[in-house]
């Protein structure tokens, strides 16, 4: 069974996904419904949706709720690496931080 994790999403709104032998997978359903994955020519990201994919497979990571446009989506990602930030411990007077 190849496991799948998204990568991004190409100039088409299509889904991308590398499995665990680098190779590049394209949801030609692009986020709708049950994804119909392609490899893609060249195995280059932005390569055009090629040969469709037979046997198994299971998505590790997932992409982005496409319901949602990119900006919210990028809120929400800045949202939560302030988040993060916020949990680090603050600088000391000379600019490094505190180990605790």
């Amino acid at each position: 069974m190849k496991e799948l994790r998204f990568i991004g999403v190409d100039n088409w709104n299509r889904p991308v996904y590398r499995d665990t032998l680098n190779k590049i997978w394209k949801d030609v359903n692009c986020g709708q419904g049950i994804p119909h994955l392609h490899s893609s020519v060249n195995n280059h990201f932005y390569g055009e949706p090629d040969m469709p994919m037979m046997g198994a497979y299971e998505i590790i990571s997932k992409a982005p709720d496409p319901k949602k446009s990119i900006t919210n989506q990028m809120k929400e990602g800045a949202e939560q690496a302030a988040r993060n930030n916020a949990a680090l411990p603050a600088p000391t007077k000379d600019g490094k931080k505190d180990r605790g």
